[in-house]
């Protein structure tokens, strides 16, 4: 049987931005948006992070159902695409694509597909290389109510040890 086609792929940074909170927000606006960061934009979403306010999946997730993302209108294929871009920092694996994609074909909602990306060890990876708490998503629980406690003890652990939680 021929193999499957996998959509085309969201340009990876070639080189990621300086491993920082800051840099972490710019990859969100270059990933899922397409272009630079608003100043705005740029210093609400670092404050979030700076101040235990919100964790990686929650930021990941202002940009992925964001007005602007969705007015976007992407299919399926670059949904996927783009999470993995977004959350694993890499290009979609054919298997890992095909496994996500007939999850969408089979009824499930691009809301719970975003949950496996957000609660993944990769996804946690790729936040502890920018210093950010990558935070645990619940579906079905709004944006600006998740990660309140894991954001503040993960906040403890910064402060008090100068380190991020273990997983």
């Amino acid at each position: 049987t021929p193999s499957p086609t996998v959509a085309p792929t969201t340009p990876v940074p070639t080189q990621a931005p300086e491993l920082s909170v800051g840099g972490f927000v710019d990859r969100c606006y270059e990933v899922a948006l397409g272009r630079e960061a608003d100043d705005a934009g740029f210093d609400y979403w670092v404050s979030l992070l700076n101040e235990g306010q919100a964790c990686g999946s929650q930021v990941g997730y202002g940009f992925i159902f964001s007005n602007e993302y969705m007015n976007k209108e992407t299919t399926d294929e670059q949904y996927i695409t783009d999470l993995y871009t977004l959350y694993f920092g890499r290009e979609a694996d054919e298997a890992g694509y095909n496994y996500w994609l007939n999850i969408l074909k089979d009824g499930a909602t691009r809301e719970e597909v975003f949950a496996g990306f957000a609660n993944s060890q990769e996804f946690y990876n790729l936040c502890e290389k920018y210093g950010v708490v990558s935070g645990y998503y619940s579906v079905g629980v709004p944006n600006d109510m998740q990660g309140g406690v894991n954001c503040f003890v993960a906040r403890l652990y910064k402060v008090c040890l100068n380190r991020l939680p273990d997983m």
